[in-house]
């Protein structure tokens, strides 16, 4: 049973090994002993999840790849690996000529009715710029969940 947490989890996270998810736990249980929170609030900072909150990229597979080709800026510098973290503020843009491409995704989802515009509330976001920055952690209450709240109780409480 446990398997398939940690499984979901670090799928809905965007690793395909279960193992690079507990790399990421462990860290972050390591910095933060008190917070059980902590590894999500650590993942939802990355910037591939980042990206994928904004709802502009059909999956994360896919945004790691678009980072990975460079064509994604975090204050104007490229950024060419998803595992980074940001810092409050910072604000991520893209490469200018994907903007059509982008702005064609979010048509499409919008007519397919398979978009949620609403961001997290600590998120900032501009669709006509294509420009977002984190504004603040997450707290427990906006943190995007993969599971329901007493699973994710019972997930922390599972050892490896």
């Amino acid at each position: 049973l446990k398997n398939i947490y940690y499984k979901k989890v670090s799928l809905f996270f965007g690793f395909r090994k279960v193992v690079d998810f507990f790399k990421i736990y462990n860290l972050a249980r390591k910095l933060s002993k008190a917070n059980v929170f902590a590894v999500f609030l650590m993942l939802e900072g990355r910037l591939d999840n980042f990206l994928m909150r904004l709802n502009l990229f059909p999956s994360v597979y896919f945004i790691k790849k678009f980072i990975e080709h460079g064509n994604v800026f975090v204050n104007n510098k490229t950024i060419n690996y998803a595992a980074y973290n940001l810092s409050f503020n910072e604000v991520v843009s893209f490469n200018r000529k994907y903007y059509k491409r982008l702005y064609f995704f979010i048509k499409f989802q919008l007519k397919q009715r398979k978009i949620i515009i609403n961001l997290p509330p600590f998120i900032e976001a501009d669709y006509k710029l294509l420009v977002a920055m984190l504004i603040r952690n997450p707290d427990e209450f906006s943190l995007t969940k993969p599971l329901s709240f007493n699973l994710y109780t019972k997930f922390l409480s599972l050892s490896k």
